[in-house]
């Protein structure tokens, strides 16, 4: 389940409005609005709310941030930082290798965590993982 659909069955079972949602979180309604649709209508992609944006629904529903994520989809997008790639990472030619596994499912959690690496340091960590997930499948 996408963010979107999560508001829109939270607002349905509760008998809320989009105001009513908007002053449990604190987002505004278009915004509701906007994750209510899912994806954008410019770029045809899911909506990739922050997870700033996610802890207020959270919050907002009594639900911890974490409780909140085991409900969506893995393929939910989520932005980690607001900060570009380019910014955020010590190792300019890390920038976008770090995008490519901000994007993959299941390599998310080293997104935020390879701050200080370099693209080599961060290639080997995820062929690293990719091996031991495949020892783990045999």
């Amino acid at each position: 389940m996408y963010i979107g659909e999560f508001i829109k069955n939270y607002r349905e079972l509760h008998n809320l409005s989009m105001q009513d949602f908007s002053n449990l979180t604190g987002l505004s309604k278009a915004y509701i609005g906007m994750l209510e649709k899912i994806y954008n209508p410019k770029t045809n992609q899911p909506i990739s709310p922050s997870i700033d944006k996610l802890n207020q629904i959270a919050i907002g529903v009594g639900l911890t941030l974490d409780d909140l994520l085991k409900q969506l989809d893995s393929d939910q997008p989520v932005t980690v930082n607001t900060k570009k790639n380019d910014e955020y990472y010590t190792y300019p030619e890390a920038a976008e290798f770090a995008e490519m596994i901000r994007n993959k499912p299941g390599a998310r959690a080293l997104f935020s965590a390879s701050k200080d690496l370099t693209k080599e340091q961060m290639e080997d960590t995820v062929n690293y993982i990719e091996f031991l997930k495949s020892r783990n499948k045999g």
